[in-house]
Formats: structure tokens, sequence, C-alpha cells
């Protein structure tokens, strides 16, 4: 009876190092940039964030001049023009710019049944900056910013003052989520990847 029993806990013990060594790889595999991006009628938006997946460039679309300079206002006329004009596109890359020049690229994906929603998000000052997307990883939130009023408007401007805000609340973030609203009142989250 009592080798049985060793035999067995020496098993569950062997069970459960794997089990661990199992959470750990997979904690270390996920990858930090990447981020499951919104859609916006109907086209996937990639702003300071590129696709993972494959694609085709449709068109390098005009610019799009504002009035406000403010992101969403730029976003949906990007947005409206790129399917105005091209109906069956997948996507757009947008470029933000100082100066009320803003781009976008207008983009069809190679492989239509793969998740095309995966981006690789790019970093502002050294913080992963998430704009219209989610992590894909599990995080915490650290940190709130109150709303930003930027005489400009300009996406840049509004982007940077937000994380600068969010540092001084806590310098320790490992990324930002931001929320751009009509009418000026931006929000940022700073956020702590689960490691």
């Amino acid at each position: 009876m009592g080798i049985k029993k060793d035999l067995y806990m020496k098993r569950f013990f062997q069970t459960l190092i794997l089990l661990s060594i199992g959470c750990v790889v997979y904690a270390q595999s996920c990858d930090f940039k990447l981020a499951n991006v919104y859609k916006s009628n109907g086209l996937y938006i990639f702003t300071d964030s590129e696709p993972v997946n494959e694609y085709d460039v449709v068109e390098h679309e005009r610019s799009a001049i504002s009035w406000s300079g403010q992101y969403s206002e730029i976003k949906n006329k990007l947005t409206r023009r790129a399917l105005r004009d091209y109906p069956d596109a997948d996507g757009i890359i947008i470029t933000m710019v100082e100066g009320h020049v803003d781009r976008a690229v207008v983009i069809k994906f190679k492989n239509k049944n793969a998740d095309n929603s995966l981006a690789r998000v790019y970093r502002t000052n050294g913080i992963l900056t998430f704009t219209d997307c989610d992590p894909i990883c599990d995080f915490i939130i650290t940190a709130r910013s109150k709303a930003v009023f930027g005489i400009s408007g300009q996406y840049s401007h509004v982007k940077n003052k937000l994380i600068k805000k969010l540092l001084k609340v806590n310098n320790a973030i490992d990324g930002v989520l931001l929320t751009f609203a009509n009418g000026g009142v931006d929000r940022a989250v700073g956020i702590k990847f689960n490691k």
C-alpha cells in the first residue's frame, strides 16, 4: 500500500511541475505588442499599428483635412472615402501627421479565412500605444487619465499629452489604451501586462 501511495504522490508532483512549466511558457509566449483591432463600418482600422497578416495595398488614399483636427472626425472621413471608392476593401492603415494632413492606405487581406484583426502596435515614447484596439495579452489597469482638451486637437499632440499625464500617475506602465471621442473629450488608461 505504501509503494502505491508513493508512486501516486510522485506522479501527482510530476504533473503539478509540468503544469507549472506549461503556465510559465504560456505566459512568456504572449506577445505584448499584439492586439485585436476594431472595425468601423466593416473596415479594420489600424492606427499606430500594422496588420500581422499579409495584405495587398489597394490604394494610397488621399489625405483627409479636418477643421477640428480630431482623430474621430478624420478616421470617419478616411473610412467613408475608402468604402465609397473601394467597397470590397478589408481595412485601412491610418497615418496621423501633425499639420492636419492625415492619410490612409486601403488594404485587402490575402487570406480571407485568417484572423485579420491581429495587429502589431507601435510604441510612443517607449509605451505600447493601443488605439482602436485591445491587447491580446492579459493586463491590469494601473492608471487613468482625465479628459484632455487640446488646443490643436491633433492626434499626436493629444496622444502625447495623455501619455505624459498617465506617466505622472504611474511611470511603470507597459501600454496605454487610448479612447478618442468627438467633441474633444479624449481619455487614456495605463496598463501593466500580467507577466
